[in-house]
């Protein structure tokens, strides 16, 4: 039986995941995370989901977004 807690990772998870493919795809994050306007954008779109909760995240956030791949976002 799925928790509430469980469900709202799954939708937060899927959510992300959506948004990666269509904005950070894997083929295109090496050239996305050299373009500083690229990773303004996806932060803007990623903040409102809830993975913007403190600004010190927000660097943390960028280096992971910069070293995502197929394979890391496959296990988002």
């Amino acid at each position: 039986m799925e928790t509430s807690n469980e469900s709202e990772r799954a939708l937060l998870r899927d959510g992300v995941r959506k948004l990666l493919a269509r904005e950070w795809p894997p083929e295109q994050s090496l050239r996305l995370q050299l373009e500083p306007a690229a990773r303004q954008r996806i932060w803007s779109q990623l903040a409102p989901l809830g993975l913007a909760a403190s600004d010190a995240l927000r660097p943390a956030l960028g280096g992971l977004l910069g070293q995502l791949d197929g394979a890391g976002s496959a296990a988002l």
